[in-house]
């Protein structure tokens, strides 16, 4: 006969397999139950950049967002002052919130590049490749400017962002990134 030792030696011995076993499958468990939760987490963050994109496409590719873009890219100036005086905040209040309006959303891309809300690549399509670069070309001189007669040194500083991280994405792609002279005016000129 087994004595009675041997057998609680054996109840013990299953008793630390069986709670071994049951450690195991646990901690297995809750590894498939994060890793479940992470891809969720995931799609969730994908699903959102994807939301957010297609409101900055909407808002930056509708018909009047287009409307300002080509108004501020047909703006014409000599000099700072000239521009001031043509389309500055005292002289011109509409001409001054169109080319700020416009400004600011293509800022605001450029911060969410910054900030790794979108991507370079995702920022290449939303802006057409080059509405964000021909803006930024357009209006360096005077924002450059403002940013030292207004003491804004950081002044569309994320937009000045937004057009060099877009002129790399487009040197990348082995296209390049030199603007027409004549920003948004057609030429009648084949270009390459």
């Amino acid at each position: 006969m087994i004595e009675l030792s041997v057998i609680r030696d054996l109840v013990a011995i299953f008793g630390v397999i069986a709670g071994f076993s049951y450690y195991v499958l646990t901690v297995r468990n809750n590894q498939r139950s994060q890793e479940l939760s992470l891809k969720a987490q995931q799609q969730t963050l994908e699903t959102r950049q994807l939301q957010l994109y297609m409101q900055l496409y909407q808002r930056l590719n509708n018909v009047e967002a287009m409307r300002r873009w080509v108004e501020a890219m047909n703006m014409e100036w000599t000099d700072y002052d000239d521009f001031e005086k043509k389309y500055g905040t005292d002289f011109n209040p509409d001409g001054a919130a169109l080319r700020l309006g416009t400004l600011y959303e293509w800022n605001g891309a450029g911060y969410l590049l910054r900030k790794g809300g979108i991507d370079r690549e995702s920022a290449y399509f939303l802006t057409n490749q080059v509405g964000a670069v021909w803006l930024w070309k357009k209006f360096e001189a005077v924002i450059r400017e403002s940013r030292i007669r207004y003491n804004m040194p950081d002044a569309f500083s994320e937009l000045e962002y937004l057009a060099n991280e877009l002129i790399k994405e487009t040197e990348y792609r082995g296209h390049s990134s030199k603007t027409p002279e004549r920003l948004a005016h057609y030429t009648g000129i084949d270009t390459p």
